[in-house]
C-alpha cells in the first residue's frame, strides 16, 4: 500500500519545527534508536544521522549494532 500523506504520528511543521521534534525525539530515545544517512541525502536530513555512509557501510555498521532496538535508514532511490 502506497500513501503520500504523513504517519499521523508526524508533526506538519515548518523545518526549522521539525528539526527540532527530531533532535528531540533522538535525545528521548538515545541509544534506542540508530539513525543511518546515506551520504546522498540532502544537510536537512543528514544531519540527524548518527552513521554516514554508503548503503553497504550503513547496512553493515547497522548490523553490528547490538544496542538499538529500532533504526531509522534515511536511503536514497535510485533510477
Amino acid at each position: 500500500m502506497s500513501s503520500t500523506s504523513p504517519p499521523a504520528s508526524a508533526p506538519s511543521a515548518a523545518l526549522p519545527d521539525l528539526a527540532q521534534h527530531i533532535s528531540a525525539l533522538k535525545r528521548e530515545l538515545g541509544s534506542r534508536v540508530l539513525v543511518l544517512g546515506h551520504h546522498y541525502q540532502a544537510e536537512e536530513v543528514i544531519r540527524h544521522a548518527d552513521i554516514t555512509g554508503d548503503s553497504f557501510r550503513l547496512a553493515s555498521l547497522a548490523a553490528q549494532n547490538s544496542v538499538a532496538e529500532s533504526i531509522v535508514f534515511c536511503g536514497v532511490h535510485f533510477r
